[in-house]
């Protein structure tokens, strides 16, 4: 999980974000301090309307290592679609991936209505690369491959995925995020070709070098109304148990990637809303003096999200 946050209709936005995995690019956009390994980002309203944010770092152990006051970083919630659509459908969500706002990195999110007196979103991002990487380390046999992408053809995880995001980013030419379409050649395309885009089909193939491959391409389900496919290849000399143990190694895979997409936060989000109610009603009545000290008790809530974070 990249970062857990919330968003509420007064346009107060709370967010804690695992840095300590980014990149020095991603970093660096994020002007992140040396030794920083997590960041509070809060934006609080001010009488005026306008969307001051502020942005802690702190280390491993929880202590305060900087801090950047952003006067006009224009990050309003209530306009991105995260909020929008869950606040429309009234219901949890899970996104089609996108690049993050902040890291421009590929996500998807997770978000669900925040119930009771404060109207918001909670949300939890999961960024792709990285989840692409522990996707691969579960794959079939050494010379295995496992792709995730979901119904619009949008890619979630492949082994070359880092790969696919940089030529996205640096060729125009190139579609914004990594997408099925983009594979046409290998063994991978021949088996899309084959599977005619249905919604279970196995069997083998032999690649251009001769190696023989059993394969297996699934449906399933990550959220209401967002299916995903999954497409196993292990290499026949990799796997002596045949067709079975393929199928149970696609139903472990399928049950990781759904499992990665469980928003845990709603089980918190009860609780956080009651610790967040305050925090929501200072940013209402935030002074045009602000930037100031972040009250105790709202330290005490982005603590919260911080636990819940990094678990």
């Amino acid at each position: 999980m990249d970062s857990v946050y919330v968003g509420f209709e007064n346009g107060a936005w709370l967010q804690v974000r695992r840095i300590g995995e980014l990149n020095d690019e991603q970093r660096e956009r994020l002007r992140a301090t040396p030794g920083a390994n997590i960041a509070i980002n809060l934006v609080r309203p001010t009488p005026s309307g306008e969307l001051p944010m502020r942005r802690i770092f702190e280390d491993q152990q929880g202590n305060e290592v900087g801090q950047l006051d952003l006067w006009k970083y224009g990050y309003d919630a209530r306009k991105r679609p995260w909020y929008r659509e869950t606040m429309k459908a009234d219901r949890p969500l899970v996104s089609s991936p996108y690049l993050a706002f902040s890291i421009g990195a590929p996500v998807i999110t997770v978000s669900a209505p925040l119930r009771g007196k404060v109207p918001g979103v909670i949300a939890a991002d999961l960024k792709l690369d990285t989840f692409s990487d522990f996707v691969q380390a579960q794959r079939p046999g050494e010379h295995g491959i496992v792709l995730i992408f979901d119904s619009t053809g949008s890619l979630i995880a492949h082994p070359n995925f880092a790969q696919f995001v940089v030529d996205a980013m640096t060729h125009p030419s190139q579609p914004q995020l990594p997408n099925i379409k983009e594979i046409n050649s290998g063994v991978v395309a021949a088996v899309l070709r084959r599977s005619h885009g249905r919604d279970h089909y196995d069997g083998s193939i032999r690649d251009d070098q001769g190696r023989d491959y059993l394969f297996r391409v699934a449906k399933f389900t990550l959220g209401e109304q967002y299916n995903a496919n999954i497409l196993l290849l292990a290499a026949q000399e990799d796997f002596v148990q045949g067709v079975r143990r393929l199928q149970f190694t696609g139903l472990i895979l399928a049950i990781i990637a759904g499992a990665a997409f469980i928003p845990v936060v709603w089980i918190f989000g009860s609780g956080m809303s009651r610790s967040l109610k305050e925090h929501n009603g200072r940013g209402r009545q935030a002074p045009d003096s602000w930037p100031r000290p972040i009250p105790r008790r709202s330290r005490h809530a982005s603590r919260k999200f911080t636990n819940l974070a990094v678990r």
